[in-house]
This record gives structure tokens, sequence and C-alpha cells, in this order.
């Protein structure tokens, strides 16, 4: 086997969860000794990840001095009561509210980072990329390089942007193994 390290670049959603998963991945994998794991990542978590000793490519310029990661439990209510999905509503109806917000937001945040990473990703020259995000990066998808659809968010929603009748809608909690009760949701879902 060779002693070769190999460089994965991290992809993920700047958010607590996906950044906290795609760490603890890189954790391993760095401590194997095999691999050189960098992240591509916003100001805010500059300093979080070279304090623990990952390489960081930032998405953006610097900025001046420390800045602290402000996505919290607080931060997410927040969020979450400005799209009122703390109202009264069925889960279907929440499903769909959070849906919407997620591609809406995720879409424009892509538009934003793509030349970014792409940059990054030419500079770098990576053997793979790890992306933790709900809708992916063009500059990822057709780089040429191996990358791994890392969801942290919730992976019983893998076809959350990624059509299959076969799988449960996501975020309602049913099982993958009723189609029955699959079809019936989808269907409402596919609806409204």
């Amino acid at each position: 086997m060779s002693n070769k390290t190999l460089t994965v670049l991290f992809v993920p959603a700047q958010f607590v969860g996906p950044m906290n998963a795609s760490i603890g991945m890189a954790e391993v994998l760095r401590d194997t000794g095999r691999y050189h794991c960098v992240f591509a990542v916003t100001n805010d978590w500059k300093s979080r990840l070279e304090s623990i000793g990952f390489e960081v490519k930032l998405m953006g310029q610097p900025v001046a001095g420390d800045v602290v990661a402000t996505d919290s439990a607080d931060s997410n209510v927040a969020v979450a009561e400005k799209l009122g999905v703390l109202g009264n509503h069925t889960p279907l109806e929440m499903a769909i509210d959070c849906n919407d917000y997620i591609v809406k937001s995720g879409i424009k945040q892509n538009i934003e980072t793509d030349p970014l990473v792409k940059t990054i990703i030419k500079d770098l020259k990576p053997n793979v990329i790890i992306t933790d995000k709900t809708i992916q990066l063009p500059s990822i998808v057709t780089s040429g390089i191996p990358w791994i659809f890392s969801y942290s968010g919730s992976p019983l929603s893998l076809n959350y942007g990624y059509s299959d009748d076969i799988l449960p809608p996501p975020y309602l909690g049913l099982p993958t193994n009723s189609e029955t009760e699959v079809k019936e949701k989808s269907t409402v879902g596919k609806k409204s």
C-alpha cells in the first residue's frame, strides 16, 4: 500500500450540524496519518478549525480579528419563528414550509459560494471532496474529482433534492419499509 497522503476537501454547509459532522470525519481521517484534511469555509469557522489542526481555505474575504460562529440553537429558533414553522401546522405543512426555505436559501448560498469553491478546488487539487450540503455545488459535481455526499441532517432524507419514489419524503419520519404509506404521503406532497 502506498504511503502517499491524500488530500480531502470538506465543503460542509456553514451550520453547526454539518460542520460538526465534517469535523468528526476529518479528525478520524487525519488521525490515520494518511489524509490531509482541508476545509472550505467562511471566516466564521476559521479560528475553530485552525485551533484543532485543520487547514482552512476561505470562501470570501478574511475579516479582521476572530469571528465567533453565530449558528446556535437560539438563532435557529429565531429563524424557525420567522418562518412560522413553530405555529399550529400539520407535520406535512411544516415539512413543505421547511423544504421551501431550505431550497431557496440553499440556492442563494450556492450562487454566492460556487465560484469561490471552484477556485479552491482548482488551486488545491484534492483527491476527493466530501460535501454536506442539501443542494450540491456545480463546481464540485463538475470538477471531475470524486466526491461524497454526506447528509448529516437526516440519513433517512436522502431523497431531498434527489427525487426517488422508493424513499419516503424527507422530514416526515416515515419508515423506509412501508411502500403504501410512502406512496400516499409522496402523492400528497406533490399536489401542493
